[in-house]
């Protein structure tokens, strides 16, 4: 684990272990805690500063989730994603993220449509794509409007399935945005998804949400063939 990631907990008002689990799940989302990544119990109570029970149970918590799995000879491991997981992971955002839009469209306030607006874009003019060294801002930015929408809509079954995806959909979207091409393609559609919301056309937004999520998941399996190709020796496209 690189030195520079702190996991150290503060003193907590929340369970300990629960707190174990939110900063170990936002280093996996912010990149600081990567695939093929080792964790042990006793480098976990190191950077931490938490008992071996909290650990114990956090890591296990952290197991049910899929975000860490067993690694050879002892300790566990962060995973990474197949071809296979991927395609899962877009099943359940296709089926949730666009309906869930649809809905935040109707319920919203207006002051949240434009705080949803905010979190999407920042302060970068209408038009412009994110430069690479403000992609994570922008990512964590993304997982705030999502999970903006999910608050508004109100559907705790919603939270429930997405909640334990954030930090590979975080992973994900890094994959996808280190194209160029995919930068600025993905800011038009969400550019297409805000106009829909603020005109209040909830139908309209469900499919802008859809298509921002099927080009996402496109992209990013076209990432993910490359890399295999490249393992495997072969030509890539040209």
């Amino acid at each position: 684990m690189a030195d520079d990631v702190s996991l150290r907990i503060p003193k907590p008002d929340a369970s300990v272990t629960e707190l174990v689990v939110t900063k170990v799940r936002e280093a996996i989302t912010s990149g600081a805690l990567v695939a093929g990544q080792k964790l042990t119990e006793r480098e976990m109570m190191e950077r931490t500063g938490v008992s071996r029970t909290s650990v114990r149970e956090a890591l296990r918590h952290l197991q049910a989730l899929g975000l860490v799995e067993p690694a050879p000879g002892r300790g566990l491991i962060i995973p990474a994603l197949d071809r296979e997981a991927i395609e899962h992971i877009y099943e359940v955002r296709e089926a949730i993220e666009p309906t869930a839009v649809r809905l935040f469209t109707v319920r919203a306030t207006d002051e949240e449509i434009e705080r949803y607006a905010e979190l999407v874009f920042g302060k970068r003019p209408s038009g412009t794509e994110v430069a690479p060294e403000a992609w994570p801002e922008a990512w964590r930015r993304n997982l705030d409007a999502d999970r903006l929408v999910l608050e508004v809509v109100g559907n705790p079954h919603f939270s429930r399935l997405m909640e334990p995806l954030y930090a590979r959909i975080q992973q994900l979207r890094g994959l996808s945005a280190a194209s160029h091409e995919r930068a600025r393609a993905a800011t038009a559609e969400m550019e297409s998804v805000v106009a829909a919301i603020r005109a209040r056309q909830p139908r309209k937004a469900e499919k802008a949400s859809r298509r921002h999520i099927e080009a996402a998941r496109a992209s990013v399996l076209r990432v993910v063939d490359e890399h295999e190709q490249k393992a495997a020796g072969l030509p890539g496209r040209f």
